[in-house]
C-alpha cells in the first residue's frame, strides 16, 4: 500500500494532476516489476478524486466509503474505476453500534 490516505477535500483534481499523479505511477510500476500488488487507501470525500485515482492502475482501492457517510454511492465509485481495480469499501463503525 503506498503511503496515502486521501479525500478530494484536500486533494481534489487539480492537485492530484500536478502532484501526485506521476509519482503514483511510478510506485505502481515498481510494485508491478516485484510481482505484488498495488492498494490505496482512500476513505474521505470521494467526488472529486476518485475516477483520478482510479486512473493511474492501483489493483486495489481500498476504504471507499459509501454514503451515507461519504459522497458517492456505491454505483458511481464503481462506475469511475477501471474494472480491473478492486474496489474494497467500509461502512464505519458506527453502522455497527446497536441502536
Amino acid at each position: 500500500m503506498i503511503p496515502e490516505n486521501l479525500s478530494s477535500e484536500v486533494v481534489g483534481k487539480n492537485f492530484f494532476h500536478e502532484y501526485m499523479e506521476e509519482y503514483q505511477r511510478c510506485w505502481i510500476e515498481r510494485i508491478r516489476e516485484k510481482g505484488k500488488y498495488s492498494f490505496i487507501h482512500m476513505d474521505g470525500t470521494l467526488k472529486g478524486l476518485v475516477q483520478e485515482e482510479g486512473s493511474v492502475g492501483f489493483t486495489v482501492m481500498e476504504a471507499l466509503t459509501p454514503k451515507p457517510v461519504s459522497d458517492l454511492s456505491l454505483r458511481p465509485i464503481r462506475e469511475k474505476i477501471s474494472d480491473d481495480t478492486i474496489v474494497w469499501g467500509e461502512y464505519r463503525g458506527l453502522f455497527y453500534s446497536p441502536g
